[in-house]
């Protein structure tokens, strides 16, 4: 389903552009000064390879993806630390939240419009049928922006890649 057009330049230039692609100065100086970027991103970061929005937006999800084990009882990051920077150097495992906020900034570095989305994850129910929703099916993913398909769900969460497959870049 293509978009055709249904945003506004106005939307586009201001929010997409405007403020989807922010990133703190000092959250993406200590993310390239960690260590713990892949190769590949970097090179792709720094200009040394082509890869397509496409490719950027799978290979930032699968590093999440791998980076630590899924884990409820993850502890929380020390006080006045960078929540993402955190997650990528120092934490052993994570929840929905860690990989969506880290997905997000990661892309935003590509220049790749992204946003953070809280919701719920029902499956147990089929479309157009009711039922209820517990807390406990809360999650977070990430939306990133094509200017030919708009916003576009992503899921960096381990075990939950399903969660995205309608929407999968491909």
């Amino acid at each position: 389903l293509r978009t055709g057009n249904l945003y506004s330049t106005e939307y586009i230039n201001d929010y997409v552009y405007g403020t989807a692609i922010e990133v703190p100065a000092e959250t993406r100086e200590a993310i390239l000064n960690s260590g713990v970027l892949p190769d590949s991103y970097l090179d792709a970061y720094y200009g040394r390879s082509d890869m397509t929005d496409a490719e950027k937006v799978i290979a930032v999800t699968d590093f999440i993806r791998d980076l630590h084990p899924y884990d409820r009882n993850t502890e929380y990051p020390p006080d006045g630390a960078d929540f993402v920077v955190w997650f990528l150097t120092d934490a052993e495992s994570g929840i929905c939240v860690h990989y969506a906020s880290t997905s997000v900034i990661l892309l935003r570095m590509f220049l790749i419009p992204a946003r953070y989305v809280d919701g719920f994850l029902e499956s147990a129910t089929g479309l157009g049928c009711t039922g209820d929703v517990f807390s406990t099916e809360a999650h977070s993913w990430f939306e990133f922006f094509d200017p030919e398909f708009g916003w576009i769900m992503g899921d960096s969460t381990p075990g939950n890649q399903g969660a995205a497959a309608h929407f999968d870049i491909n």
